[in-house]
């Protein structure tokens, strides 16, 4: 009877951690998705906000410069909400500690609005005629906006872009750096977590199976 017991637990460890490392993988630069290829985006979107804004201020600015200034603010905040989706969804399969603090540390350097911006960003053709459902009372959100939603770009003498759609603003360099070293730490917690998990699932089937005979290795 026991040891139907720890064959059934066993059992069930086995199968949590196939599905637990099979969901890490999945998150994955190898599968085309995860926090790295968006932290990548971000760093190649900054270096040509960069670029375009020297231009800017060189007086060498054509249309495509200024086309280039506000394409990769928006770039920045949408692929950064990627990287806090992915954080999300991370912490939520493995409850790390460590994604908890990168989180904060995130929203300690770029601010609290970054999402407000990606929401505005994401459905700015809805928000430019006032029919976003902040705007028309769809979504519950604690700060309506205002019914001619305006986006501009400034930035100040130390080069630090800020991008402004309504009332929301961000910085774009602190949410790019912020974004980035979040990606890393997202990624870091992936990788560890899908090894525990495959740890866990050799251990489960040492005790179901022995030495011999284990089913086939979880993805990754």
């Amino acid at each position: 009877m026991a040891a139907e017991h720890d064959r059934r637990k066993a059992a069930e460890e086995q199968q949590k951690a196939a599905e637990l490392a099979e969901s890490l993988a999945a998150l994955s630069l190898q599968e085309g998705a995860g926090a790295l290829i968006w932290g990548r985006v971000i760093k190649d979107a900054l270096a040509s906000h960069t670029e375009a804004r020297k231009q800017f201020l060189g007086k060498t600015a054509k249309q495509s410069t200024f086309e280039r200034i506000y394409g990769t603010a928006y770039v920045i905040v949408t692929a950064t909400d990627q990287v806090l989706r992915t954080e999300k969804r991370i912490r939520k399969l493995t409850g790390d500690a460590e994604l908890a603090k990168a989180r904060q540390k995130f929203h300690d350097r770029a601010g609290h609005s970054v999402e407000a911006v990606r929401d505005l960003a994401m459905h700015l053709d809805e928000y430019s005629v006032g029919k976003g459902h902040r705007q028309t009372g769809k979504a519950n959100a604690a700060t309506p906006v205002r019914r001619r939603v305006q986006t501009s770009l400034i930035w100040t003498d130390n080069n630090e872009s800020y991008f402004s759609i309504g009332e929301d603003q961000v910085s774009v360099e602190r949410t790019a750096h912020a974004a980035v070293e979040l990606a890393q730490a997202v990624e870091r917690v992936r990788l560890t977590q899908q090894r525990n998990a495959r740890r866990r699932y050799h251990a489960a089937s040492d005790k179901l199976y022995g030495s011999f005979g284990e089913p086939e290795d979880p993805q990754g």
